[in-house]
């Protein structure tokens, strides 16, 4: 928050919690390179209030809630490099991703010096989004319990699918978003058998 003369101030806090499973199905049509298709679903709250008074005495007050709801389907190819033989790996991922979120907006404010309750204001919003994601990382392969430890770095760009750039940040979700950082992931192996062919061969 902040303060000025006459004991006036300000004060906004911000409460912000995420939750977000992802899934990966993975094809290897070569040795070395193989498709693979994903999806995400996210979901986080966002909670702001915010507070204007003089001294002891509150004169303004803004409550919001946003509830966000991602769902997010890709499509990609991953390729490998063989570092240390049957056990290190090289992992360059990269894939397009369309995302698809629902913004469920609810707002209240409080005008103390008039004594005014603004109404509450529901919004529902849908943003589209293409993408653009890559993930780069070293991999070791445990033989025995065919599993791989995996960690790297990820970069995610995705544009909203809107042609008017004067939209506001709440309707967009912003034009751009960028998202990157470490990341760490353990994946398990499944081999099918192959069908015998006719005749034993």
């Amino acid at each position: 928050g902040n303060s000025w003369g006459w004991n006036a101030y300000d004060k906004e806090s911000r409460d912000i919690r995420r939750y977000d499973v992802d899934t990966t199905v993975r094809y290897s049509f070569v040795k070395y390179a193989s498709f693979f298709a994903g999806f995400k679903y996210c979901h986080y709250d966002i909670k702001t209030s915010y507070d204007l008074g003089v001294s002891t005495m509150q004169l303004f007050t803004h409550r919001e809630s946003k509830k966000y709801e991602e769902f997010s389907p890709a499509l990609g190819i991953g390729l490998l490099l063989p570092l240390v033989k049957n056990h290190l790996y090289l992992l360059f991922n990269n894939s397009v991703v369309f995302v698809s979120t629902i913004i469920k907006t609810k707002a209240t404010s409080y005008d103390v010096s008039l004594g005014v309750i603004y109404p509450v204001r529901d919004r529902n919003t849908t943003v589209y989004k293409i993408g653009y994601n890559s993930n780069l990382s070293f991999a070791w392969y445990i033989d025995a319990i065919r599993t791989t430890l995996a960690a790297g770095f990820r970069y995610q760009m995705s544009k909203a699918l809107t042609n008017d750039t004067s939209e506001s940040i709440e309707k967009t979700g912003m034009l751009y978003d960028h998202l990157y950082g470490v990341t760490i992931s353990v994946m398990h192996r499944i081999d099918f058998p192959n069908k015998e062919k006719a005749g034993g061969g």
